[in-house]
């Protein structure tokens, strides 16, 4: 297991407040129903459960300016927070497109581990703070991993890429080692969860990413979506030490 971590047995027992924003249409038309939205989360809780914490809606509504339907870039995301923001809450807002302030396609939330900290995190509008596309209603839960500090599986903010065996895995990829190796094969196949066509590292050693992690970006093959201990381990550590004034 990773050092330097909570242990996962810490329970914090904590339900935390989701404040929901659906952006209308230019046709004044929310492309997603309280009921979608709904379940939703309760696939997410039940993802989250093993770290004993959920989720719960508390505040519901639309945000008329069609404008921030399609507008991401910051200057519209700071407008747009400002108008309806709720403290203390993840603020989560549904949109058509998600593109701009973090080049991302169906989703983006703060991270709080990442080098991009004095955007996401320093700007109390951003803090609390996650957009998801119409298109994919289901990246609510990869977005709350990056919520509570996970990176993809393919990400290497420290510059180095972790080897196929995991030999390099506390300083190389995302940094955790129970996730395996990912080089990011987005043309991947794959057939009954797994990757039909792996790739080598430079040690001549096939990759055998997490394509059904969570936190992968890999083709949905039927399999269920999970975190790994040290995940949960990790996001209940942000948890501790940067979210738990959430309500």
């Amino acid at each position: 297991m990773a050092t330097n971590i909570v242990d996962i047995n810490a329970c914090p027992n904590k339900t935390i407040s989701l404040s929901i924003h659906v952006v209308l249409d230019t046709a004044d038309i929310a492309q997603a129903t309280p009921t979608q939205i709904q379940n939703t989360v309760v696939v997410m809780n039940q993802k989250f459960s093993p770290m004993c914490v959920q989720f719960k809606i508390c505040n519901y509504d639309t945000v008329p300016e069609s404008i921030y339907f399609t507008k991401t870039s910051e200057n519209y995301l700071t407008e747009m927070t400002t108008k309806y923001n709720i403290p203390n809450t993840i603020n989560i807002y549904y949109s058509a497109s998600v593109s701009g302030l973090w080049g991302s396609l169906d989703g983006s939330a703060g991270l709080t581990t990442s080098s991009n900290d004095n955007i996401r995190m320093k700007n109390p509008l951003f803090r609390d703070f996650m957009l998801i596309n119409y298109s994919d209603l289901t990246m609510i839960s990869h977005e709350m991993g990056h919520f509570f500090g996970l990176y993809d599986t393919f990400d290497n903010p420290s510059g180095v890429k972790e080897f196929a065996n995991g030999k390099n895995c506390t300083s190389a990829g995302d940094s955790i080692c129970d996730t395996e190796a990912d080089p990011a094969t987005f043309n991947a196949t794959i057939v009954n969860c797994h990757l039909t066509n792996p790739t080598k590292d430079g040690n001549g050693d096939y990759y055998t990413p997490p394509v059904c992690n969570q936190m992968s970006f890999y083709p949905f093959s039927g399999c269920i979506k999970y975190f790994t201990p040290e995940q949960f381990n990790r996001m209940l550590n942000v948890f501790y030490t940067k979210r738990k004034y959430l309500w």
